[in-house]
């Protein structure tokens, strides 16, 4: 968007002014004047309403008053004036079209038992003025679970299941029509509270449970009881130790899927207790230990995910840990791929040979108590992946935004390797984003971003590559995207016409408030070059100017 204004010489002080661009707002904002005055004047600068209903201006003698008392539907005029030293009188005009929109409002917050019956009821305003809609949405996370029926009604029936309790915040938004001059839009929102207390109707401790004897002082396990609620409003569930041979320790009193510990050989009997408004309750659980006889090692493997990108490696190292405990024995088993030799199977650590390229092969390894019987399992898998990894994103091509656009739907293509990741190396100094960002893993052949925050012009990186916990002669392939973003930068205003004394060799250009975009300032015409003292600046000095008649142009930029 561009302005152009001129300097003439002539034989007195000049001023200039701005009144800013014309504005569409909506009823529920602020309005507000913005002008800018840089010069000394001998009067003014004052702001006065030229046209449309009666409206009170908070103070007209400076750039930014506020205006009260506009109405939706209406037009308003107000104009910015000043008398230069030299008796100019500089002056420039300015419309703020004000859009109706209906101020939302909600019925009471509830708080209730869970309710799947529709008997629960949310209610708001039905918008007043044509072309409005109304949508009920959730405002962040939906704690207490709450379901609406009828999305875009301002009365709603809403069920609240039994496995969720908390509170949520239901919000009630008015959107007004897209005005077709400018593409602004209003919108009013109200919120409501929902709680649900939760709570099962049907008390459940979950089934009896038989533990075995793999242990050497006591064993655990974890509950799996209904949901009895967290508390709110006195809803909760609540385990009670009834009996048994120890004294066991319960991670969380109120958590229906609680771990048990610290339980020895014998029976032990529990309660799962519900109290509350919307459910009261007991059911028991029995969970007997047999007699214990040692723990077992647990089984871990290392590098349990080997790929080998060279088809000539034929032989691989296999890792398990060694056994804690007496009486335990180890052993590798091939459990799918073609026939391989195990070297010394009944060893944590040991060779496999007669790997081939380009299958896949899977390895079992097992610690075993041939006294107690118990036993615990790991694996270790090996693939190969002989294939040149490479990559391509939107067939070569960088892409430019329509402007708005800030999401970006990205194609790419590749070969071989199992993981594809991308990273925004850099953008426009403005961009709220921290370059480069960590790499982000995507799946499929697409992803869609829409992070960029900023107008300009941001670099990705994406990359194919293999993953696993031992890669062999393995390598990645990258390539870069140049993505633009672009935005409606904001309407142009150079400022009221100047006309300079005699003599007067430097002065103020005034340009209008630029909320979306760069600024450039730059000379078109005039009999010399002009300094310009700061050409990104939205006031910024002139100098060096000799007679005759100057054009600066005023330039803002947005991708």
């Amino acid at each position: 968007f561009l302005c152009i204004m001129t300097v003439v010489e002539s034989s007195a002080q000049g001023c200039t002014l701005n009144a800013r661009v014309n504005q569409t707002l909506c009823a529920n904002e602020v309005v507000l004047l913005s002008g800018n005055s840089p010069d000394t004047y001998a009067s003014g600068p004052v702001w006065e309403q030229i046209s449309g209903p009666t409206v009170s201006i908070s103070d007209p003698t400076i750039d930014d008053p506020i205006i009260s008392g506009t109405v939706g539907g209406n037009t308003y005029g107000f104009r910015f004036s000043a008398e230069c030293p030299n008796g100019d009188t500089p002056f420039q005009d300015v419309l703020i079209t004000v859009l109706p929109i209906t101020e939302a409002s909600v019925g009471a917050d509830i708080a209730s038992c869970p309710d799947n019956t529709g008997g629960l009821i949310i209610t708001a305003n039905t918008p007043a003025n044509p072309g409005e809609i109304g949508r009920w949405s959730v405002v962040g996370i939906n704690n207490a679970g709450v379901e609406i029926t009828s999305l875009d009604q301002p009365t709603s029936a809403i069920t609240l299941p039994q496995e969720f309790a908390g509170t949520s915040t239901l919000r009630w938004t008015i959107t007004g029509p897209t005005d077709p001059d400018t593409g602004v839009f209003c919108e009013s929102f109200a919120e409501l509270t929902v709680t649900n207390f939760g709570g099962e109707d049907s008390v459940d401790a979950g089934p009896d449970q038989s533990l075995d004897n793999c242990y050497t002082v006591s064993q655990s396990t974890i509950m799996a009881a209904s949901f009895g609620g967290n508390n709110i409003n006195g809803q909760v569930g609540t385990w009670i130790f009834v009996s048994g041979p120890s004294t066991p320790t319960i991670s969380d009193l109120n958590d229906n899927n609680a771990l048990i510990s610290d339980l020895t050989e014998g029976t032990y009997t529990f309660h799962w207790n519900v109290v509350g408004p919307c459910v009261s309750e007991t059911d028991t659980i029995i969970i007997t230990v047999d007699k214990a006889t040692q723990n077992i090692t647990p089984a871990v493997t290392q590098n349990n995910s080997q790929r080998f990108c060279d088809a000539s490696i034929t032989q691989a190292t296999l890792i398990g840990n060694t056994p804690n405990f007496v009486n335990e024995t180890v052993l590798w088993e091939q459990i799918s791929g073609p026939a391989t030799t195990i070297v010394d199977p009944t060893n944590s650590t040991t060779l496999v040979t007669g790997l081939t390229s380009p299958n896949t092969y899977r390895f079992g390894y097992a610690i075993t108590n041939n006294e107690t019987g118990c036993d615990s399992i790991a694996e270790t898998v090996i693939r190969y992946n002989v294939n040149p990894i490479s990559i391509t994103v939107n067939s070569g091509n960088d892409i430019v935004g329509e402007c708005l656009q800030t999401s970006f739907d990205i194609p790419f293509e590749f070969t071989s390797g199992n993981v594809t990741e991308f990273s925004i190396v850099s953008g426009p100094e403005d961009s709220s984003i921290t370059f480069p960002t960590a790499f982000e893993a995507v799946l499929g052949s697409s992803v869609t971003i829409n992070i960029f925050d900023a107008p300009g012009t941001y670099t990705l990186n994406f990359r194919r590559r293999r993953a696993g916990r031992l890669l062999q002669s393995c390598d990645e392939a990258n390539d870069e995207i140049r993505i633009t973003v672009s935005q409606i930068p904001t309407i142009a205003n150079a400022g009221a016409d100047q006309t300079f004394a005699c003599g007067q060799e430097s002065g103020n250009l005034a340009g209008n408030l630029i909320t979306s975009g760069q600024i450039v300032w730059s000379q078109i015409a005039g009999p010399s070059q002009a300094t310009i003292s700061d050409i990104r600046v939205q006031t910024p000095g002139i100098s060096n100017l000799i007679p005759g008649e100057y054009v600066f142009r005023y330039t803002v930029s947005a991708g």
